[in-house]
C-alpha cells in the first residue's frame, strides 16, 4: 500500500516540476526529503536528476544517500529514476572518466554514438521527442503499452546499455541506433525521457504507473 510518494533531494535536478507533476497525477502525499531514513522507509521513491553521472554520485555519497536507497529498494518497494536519476540505477558510466553507480540494474552508461547508420552526423546531446518503442516482453509494466509510438522529451548525451536484455523495457530509434529510454526490473523503473516536461502523456504515464505498484 502506498501511503506517500518521496521525492530523493540530493541537490540534483528540478525538484519543484517533478514534485509539480506528481501532485497532479496521483493523491498521495508527495514528499522531498535527504534524510537517509526517510529514503529507506519511503513507500515509492523517485529519484531525479539531471548533469553528470560522476558528480549525481558523490552527492548521493556525500549526503550518504547511497545505503538506504539500496534498503529501500531491497524491501521490493517502488523505484523510479528519471533521467540522470535512471542511469545512476546502472553498474557504472563511462562519463567524463570511469564512475560507479548503484549498481541496482547491471549494465553501462556510455555515449550516444554520433554517427547514423548510414554514416550521417548526428547531433549530441539528442534533445527533443523521442517516439517510444515499447518490449512486449516485459508484462510487469503492461501499462506501458500506452507509451507506444507517443513521443516524450528527452534531453541526453549518454544512455543506458543494460546488461540483461530483459532489462531493456523500451527505446527510440536515433539515426538507425537504438537508443534505450526505459529500464526496469522487478520494482525498479528507469526512464530517459522527462515526464514532468512531457504534458498529459507525462501526467498519464506517472499516474498509471503509481496505480500499478498499489
Amino acid at each position: 500500500m502506498i501511503k506517500s510518494i518521496t521525492i530523493v533531494d540530493y541537490g540534483i535536478g528540478n525538484i519543484f516540476s517533478v514534485r509539480r507533476s506528481l501532485e497532479v497525477a496521483s493523491d498521495k502525499p508527495i514528499k522531498v526529503s535527504s534524510v537517509a531514513k526517510d529514503i529507506s522507509s519511503s513507500d515509492f521513491l523517485v529519484l531525479p536528476g539531471v548533469g553528470a553521472f560522476g558528480v549525481a554520485m558523490q552527492a548521493l555519497a556525500e549526503q550518504d544517500l547511497i545505503h538506504a536507497i539500496k534498503e529501500h529498494v531491497k524491501k521490493g518497494k517502488p523505484i523510479l529514476g528519471i533521467c540522470l536519476g535512471m542511469q545512476i540505477f546502472a553498474s557504472c558510466s563511462e562519463e567524463f572518466g570511469s564512475h560507479s553507480g548503484l549498481d541496482i540494474i547491471p549494465g553501462v552508461v556510455s555515449k550516444i554514438p554520433s554517427k547514423a547508420l548510414d554514416e550521417k552526423t548526428l547531433k549530441i546531446p539528442y534533445i527533443g521527442w523521442a517516439k517510444q518503442q515499447i518490449s512486449s516482453a516485459n508484462k510487469n509494466v503492461s501499462f506501458l503499452k500506452d507509451l507506444k509510438e507517443q513521443s516524450l522529451y528527452t534531453i541526453h548525451s549518454f544512455e543506458f546499455k543494460v546488461q540483461e536484455s530483459d532489462h531493456l523495457i523500451g527505446h527510440y530509434d536515433y539515426g538507425g541506433n537504438k537508443i534505450t529510454s526505459i529500464v526496469g526490473r522487478d520494482n525498479i523503473l528507469g526512464v530517459q525521457f522527462h515526464p514532468e516536461k512531457s504534458g498529459k502523456l507525462g501526467l498519464l504515464f506517472l499516474k498509471k504507473l503509481i496505480k500499478s505498484s498499489e
